[in-house]
């Protein structure tokens, strides 16, 4: 059995989990195709079944770390400026 520590961010607690060598080698080539890490793809699977069960929860959960780490102004700002030379590139 292969054991496999995920540290959930920010303020998370490192979660020990077992799993049999054959899951962690599926578990490996899964993350691998998305360009995940094994923690990432791991995390990513325990959201989206536990979305499965309880959409509202983590939605909620979502939000809430939204909250906590609101968006940089300077992605808007950034995001403008492209969309101005794009858009100038473009004919109308």
């Amino acid at each position: 059995m292969a054991k496999v520590k995920v540290k959930a961010k920010p303020q998370g607690e490192v979660v020990k989990v077992e799993m049999s060598d054959l899951l962690l080698e599926v578990v490996d080539k899964c993350a691998k195709q998305l360009h995940y890490s094994r923690e990432q793809f791991i995390q990513q699977a325990c959201l989206w079944y536990a979305g499965r069960i309880d959409k509202e929860a983590v939605a909620e959960m979502e939000r809430e770390a939204y909250r906590r780490q609101p968006e940089d102004p300077m992605w808007g700002e950034v995001g403008a400026k492209l969309l101005a030379e794009q858009a100038a590139k473009e004919k109308w």
